[in-house]
């Protein structure tokens, strides 16, 4: 999805013009006529990261990165970690070379709880089909 299309469609929900937002953004120090508003969401520009965040909190956004398309995937289909997930990578890897013991710990939680999550998962599109 376009960042452009994903902030118009957030503004309208929001029920807010870009007159609006324009004075919200400038009354808090930052560059932002109506004209770059519209740019931003004709896809013309793009806003910086600092401002963009701003935008998600004038039009309530809290799942950022799934409102903009992020799914934990790149384009080729190979996966995308996000921080966190990099840091547990780096933990198991720790865990995994200095405490053997507290690896087979991890990976039985993880394989047991990934086992729950798959029947749950399950059942939520069985009931979907209903």
């Amino acid at each position: 999805m376009e960042i452009g299309s994903v902030l118009r469609e957030s503004r309208l929900n929001s029920r807010m013009t870009v007159e609006q937002v324009s004075k919200i953004l400038t009354k808090q120090g930052y560059k932002a006529s109506q004209k770059t508003v519209y740019s931003w969401e004709n896809g013309n520009s793009r806003p910086d990261i600092e401002i963009l965040m701003k935008l998600c909190d004038i039009y309530g956004i809290k799942d950022i990165l799934g409102t903009f398309g992020y799914d934990g995937y790149k384009e080729d289909g190979s996966l995308q970690l996000n921080m966190k997930e990099v840091d547990m990578v780096e933990k198991y890897r720790l865990i995994s070379t200095h405490s053997p013991d507290g690896a087979v710990v991890v990976d039985t939680v993880l394989d047991r709880e990934y086992a729950i999550a798959e029947k749950l998962r399950e059942q939520k599109e069985q009931l979907e089909k209903v």
